[in-house]
C-alpha cells in the first residue's frame, strides 16, 4: 500500500517538472513587458502629437488661431463648368466668409471657429450653402445636385473635393482649409476631366482685406478697392453759428 502511494507521488512530480505546478505561478515577466511597451509606446505617440502641432503653430495650439487672416481661392464645378462665384451673405458671426470673390476669407473670431473647428462647414453655414459627403446646393441656385441622383449629360453625378490638384476623401464640409489652398468642389459624371486650380486662384496674389480687423459682423462685408486709403473720411461741419442781427433800425412815427 505504501509502496503504491510513493509510485503515485513519483509520477505526479515528474508531470510537473519535479517542483511548483504552472497554474500556481503567475508570468510577472511578461506582463511587465507588456506594461513596457505600452508605456514607451504612449510616450511616442505623445511625443509626436506635440511636435505636429509646433510645426503647425510654433507658439502652440493649433492653426488657424484667433487673429490668423488665412485665404483659400475656391471654385464649384457643375456638370460642365463652374458656377458663378458662392456670393457674400453679408453675415459673417464666426470669421469664416466671403467677399463673392470666390475666395474663403478665414479669420477665426473665437474657437468655434478657430484651429480644429475650422472647417467648411463654417463657411457654408454662414453663406447659406448646403454641403456634405454626398450632395452639394449653393446660395444662389435652386438645384441640389446628390451623389447617384442628380445626372450630368444623361450620367449620374456625385460629388468630389480637390484641394492643390488631388482628390480629397471623406465629408468635404469636415475639410480644414489651409493658407493659400486651391479648393474646387465638383459634382460631375464618372470620368469627367475638368479643370483642378479654381478660375479665382490669381485672387489670392491680390486680397485688399489683408490685416483688417477681425470683428464679427453682421453686415455686408465689402472689401475694399486695392489701394485705397483706409483713414476715415472727415465728417463735414455745419456752422451753428447764428446770423447777426439785423443793424436797420426803423424810428417811431
Amino acid at each position: 500500500m505504501g509502496k503504491a502511494s510513493s509510485s503515485k507521488k513519483v509520477a505526479r512530480a515528474a508531470s510537473t517538472g519535479g517542483g511548483r505546478t504552472a497554474r500556481g505561478t503567475a508570468p510577472w515577466g511578461w506582463y511587465s513587458v507588456l506594461a513596457l511597451f505600452v508605456l514607451v509606446g504612449s510616450a511616442l505617440v505623445f511625443v509626436s502629437r506635440g511636435e505636429r502641432i509646433d510645426k503647425l503653430n510654433p507658439k502652440g495650439g493649433v492653426r488657424p488661431r484667433v487673429g490668423d487672416h488665412w485665404h483659400a481661392a475656391l471654385g464649384v464645378y457643375l456638370c460642365d463648368r463652374f458656377a458663378p462665384n458662392v456670393p457674400d451673405s453679408g453675415q459673417d458671426p464666426h470669421g469664416i466668409h466671403t467677399h463673392g470673390d470666390g475666395v474663403v476669407h478665414i479669420h477665426p473670431f473665437d474657437r468655434t471657429s478657430s484651429g480644429n473647428n475650422a472647417q467648411l462647414r463654417v463657411f457654408d453655414t454662414t453663406v447659406g450653402m448646403t454641403l456634405s459627403a454626398t450632395k452639394v446646393k449653393l446660395p444662389n441656385d435652386s438645384k441640389t445636385y446628390t451623389d447617384g441622383v442628380t445626372k450630368c449629360g444623361g450620367k449620374t453625378g456625385s460629388l468630389s473635393l480637390f484641394v492643390n490638384g488631388r482628390q480629397v476623401a471623406g465629408d468635404p464640409a469636415d475639410y480644414r482649409p489651409k493658407d493659400r489652398d486651391l479648393l474646387i468642389l465638383a459634382f460631375t459624371a464618372k470620368g469627367k476631366e475638368f479643370p483642378k486650380r479654381p478660375p479665382t486662384a490669381a485672387e489670392l496674389d491680390h486680397l485688399s482685406d489683408v490685416g483688417a480687423s477681425t470683428t464679427p459682423t453682421t453686415g455686408a462685408t465689402t472689401p475694399l478697392p486695392a489701394g485705397t486709403a483706409t483713414t476715415p473720411a472727415t465728417t463735414p461741419t455745419t456752422s451753428t453759428t447764428a446770423p447777426p442781427a439785423s443793424t436797420t433800425s426803423s424810428s417811431a412815427p
